[in-house]
């Protein structure tokens, strides 16, 4: 028999347990959703009136200023839908969404499939990165499309739990990120003239890992990590183990994938793998890396034969590094440098010395430096965001004197600036999926030069020495990506290439004799000269990672450029060649022929470029155009039902979870029934930001347990249950940029607390009872940064001032105020990677003469001890040095756990504070804690933390535990923390 003391304890277990369930389910069903959600944000201004075009296969949503676009994009997808589904052998079980949205100046495709099947989409042109395509916005419909397809296959027991729950478990969407990215970008390749299966940017990431022994790990290939190529890594692993496995055998991937769409269990996916590809999948991978090995030191070695180019590398920064140029006196180079580890700069390194100096911060980096003749301005383009949503380029000028920054264009979607020695200034204007060229000159207005043609798109234009010409890549239909000059003496442009080559990042001469560009037309990247009079390409360097952004020193004895390594890309020089000297060749389909009509001795081809026809906006007949209604999405939520219970008996009830494809409107619903009380209790939460400000509303009527571990109300009862009404009406205005943000909230809300019959208990209650009716504001800063190797935040500061008002005018019983001030400053430690010191201040003030119970607004905590009510005034302050301890990135396999980094900090807490009878108190501690970050599921961020706190002043009363574990779970700007 067991004692009864033991029956009490396992019972309030049970209860502990039960309880507590119905929130961790709504939070599991977050940390799902939101996961798979976070990359499929498309955001956009608010107040836009938006029209759904309907075809036989999707739902093509858009602003009525694009629909001659959403007609393009509606007939396009209607082709890639014929095309998919008859090589993956599925139709999607409804509709497709597909929302367009031409409001950033970044390229964006993502599909998300947990409320329905949507595509979100921006028909903004990719300048580097993606490479080879037929037809662009083809291209990303096509990929976004497999996954929907892939997502869209389900069966047996699964397609049962869909039906009831809604689209909450896909079979497919648990697997490593690389068999999911890994089959759209297979088939991106396998079914279009393009794809990045064949892209030599996308080789070259393969070619040097495997030539400098950094490949990754199977493990590494999971989740998107934080090693280079980081985000690029599961489409490159992925597509190539697909085309590994799959040998002549297509069909056997998508047998796979319609196998593992019907598993019961997340992440069971390693029996289809044995049984689909003869075997382990670590086997097989190793298999994989020996045939890669022995491809790519076939082609060293070949490349070798005919001379690897004497080169000196500068820097060592490695990631993301573009934009060259010399200054005026060739001491320094001038480049972009991102990496994951700290803010993008422009950054300078000296070409003797080869010291790297930071110069100035940049959000994002858009491949593209021009510097005056006089070496005094530095142009380049960089993001800013607007309207809330809206994320445009600009052209910025830094000082290089002050190393100030000023801003040249505002809101005008310009980037890739060059300016000529008169400061004249050239730049690509992006808008509705096209591209113009365009001419600034001081105190004019802007004159577009060359309209951009439907499916034509101009990049890095660059001045001539003498100013009177411009080069630059063109796209064109059909993949093609050649250099093209325009003339101002005639207005002529024309192209100098035609072919399959990948012709980018052109500069000029000192001279001007020769244009110097960056092609793939050797299968790696290297970089060629074309002598401007004579037709004549030379090949200038033969390197087996890649060459870009090739840049003449001005006394004409240096060529800087971009070249590739394992780790990224970094800075390097070599010494001009006797160009003439080398062996030339000529294009025999160049297209454009010697003659002295012209400045540079060339007509205009024959496919010379064209300038856009506008497209018809009347619509196909048979295709009907609507408003746009949010309920035709917005009511498809997924659904989790849980078991609980309250004072009485056991608690049924359901969490619902619902957003409109727009993302305009978002609730949560907690719905629920007390067997016990024979009535309702539940939990709303909706959110709307069609407009400006976004409006916010909640609604609650719970049971709760106060507080699981007080003292018993009576001897009938395990704990104190508590009765918790509250209603809340607010709108927010944000202010958002992209180094920092701001935001104002207010509103009115009402709570009530009685027990959980309703009634107010005795006197003698240790809980507040009443009501509290109150108006709020708050006002929110932040510059704080976190990087993909973050620690914590690692720089900037974020503040916070609010107030709340209780007044028996608002339905009080009470009448008092709250005011709190919080600062919070995040310090990198200089010469150190990921220390960071964190200083962080509050002060609380309140009014309130006396009230019989405790207010659980009114009471705070810092580590080792517990709560305290506070009266009058409250100040915290805390200290700590962060440090990483090991990056780890390791996992085991497919398993779907992977290990980020382990952390830890020294603290030291501090709180004044005056008690409930107006008496000074101070409580502070001290202390060490250890984390470890992880990713579950391939894509949650979870931080486990283990702490031992000090007291070393106050009350021995008010010590609760030295030791104490906290499990954090992050989910897209919300986050649940639980701890002991």
């Amino acid at each position: 028999m067991i004692p009864q003391e033991n029956c009490f304890a396992l019972r309030k277990k049970i209860k502990k347990i039960m309880i507590k369930f119905r929130y961790l389910s709504a939070v599991l069903c977050l940390s799902i959703v939101i996961s798979t959600e976070t990359t499929a944000q498309l955001g956009v201004p608010p107040g836009l009136a938006w029209r759904t075009m309907e075809t036989e296969h999707f739902f093509v949503h858009y602003p009525t200023t694009h629909a001659a676009l959403a007609q393009k994009v509606a007939l396009k997808a209607e082709g890639v839908h014929a095309l998919c589904t008859s090589v993956l052998r599925h139709v999607p079980s409804e509709k497709t969404h597909i929302v367009l949205s031409d409001y950033s100046d970044v390229l964006f495709g993502a599909t998300t499939f947990v409320f329905y099947n949507a595509i979100y989409l921006s028909p903004t042109q990719c300048t580097l990165g993606i490479g080879h395509y037929d037809d662009f916005l083809s291209f990303v419909l096509l990929h976004e499309y497999c996954h929907v397809i892939d997502m869209d296959m389900i069966g047996g027991i699964p397609e049962i739990i869909r039906t009831l729950l809604g689209r909450l478990y896909t079979p497919n969407m648990l697997c490593p990120i690389w068999m999911i990215e890994g089959f759209a970008t297979f088939f991106e390749t396998e079914l279009t003239n393009g794809g990045r299966g064949i892209d030599p940017l996308y080789d070259m990431y393969l070619r040097m890992a495997f030539l400098e022994n950094k490949v990754h790990h199977l493990d590494q290939n999971g989740p998107y990590v934080d090693t280079w190529p980081g985000g690029v890594t599961p489409y490159l692993y992925g597509e190539s183990l697909y085309r590994y496995m799959a040998k002549e055998d297509i069909d056997k991937i998508v047998r796979f994938r319609q196998a593992n769409s019907e598993k019961l269990w997340p992440f069971s996916f390693e029996g289809n793998l044995s049984y689909y590809w003869d075997g382990s999948i670590q086997r097989k991978y190793e298999h994989w890396k020996l045939d890669l090995h022995q491809k790519y030191e076939r082609q060293k070695r070949e490349i070798e034969r005919k001379g690897i180019t004497s080169v000196e590398q500068l820097t060592n920064v490695g990631y993301d590094t573009w934009g060259l140029e010399w200054t005026r006196d060739d001491k320094e180079i001038l480049f972009f440098n991102s990496t994951y580890d700290a803010h993008a700069y422009i950054k300078s390194v000296d070409v003797q010395s080869k010291v790297v100096k930071t110069m100035a911060p940049v959000n994002g980096h858009l491949p593209q430096l021009s510097l005056d003749s006089q070496g005094r301005n530095l142009y380049f383009s960089q993001f800013e965001m607007y309207d809330k949503n809206a994320l445009y380029s600009d052209v910025y000028c830094l000082e290089m004197k002050t190393k100030k920054v000023r801003r040249m264009t505002k809101k005008h979607r310009a980037f890739h600036p060059s300016v000529d020695r008169f400061g004249n200034m050239v730049y690509i204007v992006q808008k509705r999926g096209q591209t113009n060229l365009c001419l600034q000159k001081e105190g004019d207005e802007e004159v577009v030069l060359i309209e951009g043609a439907d499916e034509t798109y101009f990049f890095a234009p660059q001045f001539s020495p003498e100013g009177n010409a411009v080069a630059l890549p063109v796209w064109q239909r059909g993949g093609l990506m050649d250099l093209w000059i325009y003339q101002f003496e005639d207005s002529s442009f024309f192209s100098l290439c035609e072919d399959e080559a990948w012709d980018i990042t052109p500069s000029w001469s000192p001279d001007g004799r020769f244009i110097l560009f960056s092609s793939d037309r050797t299968g790696v990247f290297n970089i060629f000269a074309y002598h401007i009079r004579d037709g004549a390409f030379f090949q200038i360097t033969n390197v087996v990672g890649g060459a870009f952004y090739p840049r003449v020193s001005h006394d004409g004895q240096k060529i800087a450029f971009v070249g590739y390594h394992s780790n990224g890309f970094d800075v390097s020089v070599m010494d001009m060649p006797d160009i003439e000297n080398l062996t030339s060749f000529r294009l025999e389909d160049n297209g454009a022929h010697k003659g002295d009509h012209f400045v540079y001795g060339y007509k205009k081809s024959s496919s010379a470029f064209i300038k856009n026809t506008s497209i018809p906006t009347i619509l196909t007949p048979g295709v009907p155009v609507r408003k746009y209604n949010p309920l035709q999405t917005l009511f498809k939520p997924i659904r989790f039902p849980f078991l609980s219970v309250d004072d009485t008996s056991g608690v049924l009830g359901i969490f619902l979870l619902g957003k409109d494809v727009l993302n305009q409107h978002f609730y949560t619903v907690l719905a629920s029934y007390s067997l016990g009380h024979k009535r309702p209790i539940y939990s709303i939460d909706y959110l709307n930001s069609q407009w400006y400000p976004n409006v916010l509303f909640h609604a609650e009527d719970l049971i709760l347990p106060r507080d699981l571990d007080a003292p018993l109300r009576n001897d009938d009862s395990e704990f104190y249950w508590e009765r918790v009404q509250k209603y809340a009406i607010g709108i927010e205005l944000p202010f958002v940029k992209i180094d920092r943000k701001f935001s104002v909230q207010a509103g009115l809300g009402l709570s009530k607390y009685t027990d959980a019959e309703g009634e107010f208990p005795s006197e003698n209650s240790p809980y507040f009872q009443g009501q509290l009716g109150y108006s709020y504001g708050t006002l929110r800063y932040s510059s704080a940064r976190r990087y993909p190797r973050y620690i914590s935040y690692e720089e900037g500061i974020s503040v916070e001032t609010g107030f709340e008002r209780y007044d028996k005018a608002l339905s009080s019983d009470h009448t008092f105020s709250l005011g709190k001030l919080s600062i919070q400053k995040y310090i990198r430690v200089p010469g150190t990677r990921h220390h960071v010191l964190f200083t962080g201040f509050g002060v609380h003030s309140t009014d309130i003469q006396n009230t019989r119970n405790s207010l659980s607004i009114l009471s705070k905590s810092i580590r080792g001890f517990v709560d305290v009510d506070w009266r009058k005034r409250a100040y915290e302050s805390t200290l700590e040095y962060r440090v990483q301890l090991m990056n780890v990135e390791r996992g085991y396999g497919t398993w779907p756990v992977y290990l980020r980094q382990i952390h830890s900090s020294l603290f030291t807490d501090y709180l004044y504070y005056f008690d409930t009878q107006r008496t000074a108190n101070e409580l502070a501690s001290s202390g060490i804690e250890l984390s470890v970050d992880f990713l579950v599921g391939y894509l949650i961020p979870v931080t486990l933390s283990f702490g031992y706190a000090h007291p070393w002043k106050g009350d021995d009363s008010f010590f609760h535990s030295r030791v104490y574990w906290n499990v954090n779970l992050s989910l897209g700007g919300l986050s649940h923390a639980s701890s002991r």
